[in-house]
């Protein structure tokens, strides 16, 4: 069973609930991987690439912080970012009403969320 987390985030004094679904396994270890091959592109001092120990990407996060993680990857082309980003929307749902789930893709998710530091925020915690 994959674990589920509500998240409620403050927008322009709204919420917005958003339910997250823990990632399967698999798609995570490649997602991981993708992620730990393109930190390792950067200039963070990480053990080498292909070591597939994707606590790599925990150790980079305790000595830069989020604020430096976010920085590397801003040195990175945004081409090879933005489908691990898509791929973390995958895992969230809008919820709008009682029985109202709408899961985001990037088509949808500036319908939903307008400032980029509650994007931001969502994608940390997407992480379950």
């Amino acid at each position: 069973m994959r674990k589920t987390k509500n998240i409620t985030l403050i927008e322009d004094g709204q919420e917005l609930r958003f339910l997250v679904k823990q990632m399967p396994a698999m798609r995570f270890i490649n997602w991981a991987g993708k992620l730990a091959r393109l930190i390792g592109k950067s200039d963070m001092n990480l053990p080498q690439a292909g070591q597939h120990d994707y606590s790599v990407i925990a150790d980079a996060l305790k000595k830069h912080g989020e604020k430096g993680m976010l920085a590397a990857l801003a040195r990175l082309d945004m081409d090879e970012v933005q489908p691990l980003i898509n791929e973390l929307l995958t895992c969230c749902s809008h919820i709008s009403g009682p029985n109202s789930l709408t899961e985001l893709n990037p088509d949808l998710v500036d319908g939903i969320i307008s400032d980029p530091r509650t994007l931001t925020a969502l994608l940390r915690e997407s992480q379950c």
